[in-house]
């Protein structure tokens, strides 16, 4: 029920243009807030959501306070991705939590030969290790759908894969790709304690991590 005042607020900010660049190539960032409670902001329709998700993450949730709740300092940004644009491998630094929310995946856009490239298009990628201090990784494709929130540990590296390649011969796309308003819109999450934000130092949020994942 969130999803269509979001979408209006995205398609708001995209066409003022400006945003800013992180780990994003091509698409649209925005500037990223912090989320004060007030529901008149765009985030507000979403705050609660997260709210609720992290209160299932505490180790007892039945006994999670919203005064528990309020030294965490949650901070977001809009993304939206046209077919080509893409994010970089990245992770979310002293964040105890990066959380992603899909508004809208897009069209589909598949135009490689091969159909099983629908896992990947768009898709929020995971970088995994399969155990302690050795260098072997995996990699887990979550495929976007509105109205999924994903919450993961901030040290995760993860990227965002494209929707749609340039073909090799140089052969025009069907316009359906390369249409502007062709958008897969998300909302990306920090989640930190209020005295890491506040001090810029990690010590703290290991200390949450830890307790919070034991």
């Amino acid at each position: 029920h969130v999803n269509e005042g979001l979408e209006a607020d995205a398609a708001a900010r995209y066409a003022e243009g400006g945003g800013i660049r992180r780990s994003n190539v091509g698409g649209f960032h925005s500037d990223e807030e912090v989320f004060s409670g007030s529901s008149s902001d765009w985030y507000g329709r979403l705050h609660n959501v997260l709210l609720e998700a992290l209160r299932m993450l505490e180790p007892d949730p039945a006994a999670a306070t919203s005064a528990q709740l309020a030294r965490m300092r949650l901070t977001g940004w809009l993304n939206m991705s046209t077919s080509y644009a893409f994010n970089t491998l990245h992770d979310h630094g002293d964040a105890v939590w990066a959380a992603v929310y899909f508004v809208d995946a897009g069209k589909p856009v598949v135009v490689q030969e091969d159909e099983s490239a629908a896992v990947f298009a768009g898709a929020l990628l995971l970088k995994t290790q399969f155990e302690p201090w050795a260098s072997r990784y995996g990699y887990l494709p979550i495929t976007p759908r509105p109205g999924d929130l994903w919450i993961i540990p901030g040290y995760v590296p993860h990227a965002v894969l494209p929707r749609a390649l340039p073909r090799a011969n140089g052969e025009a796309l069907p316009a359906e790709v390369e249409a502007e308003d062709n958008l897969r819109i998300s909302v990306a999450c920090n989640v930190k304690p209020y005295e890491v934000a506040k001090e810029g130092e990690s010590t703290g949020a290991l200390r949450v991590v830890r307790h919070l994942l034991k």
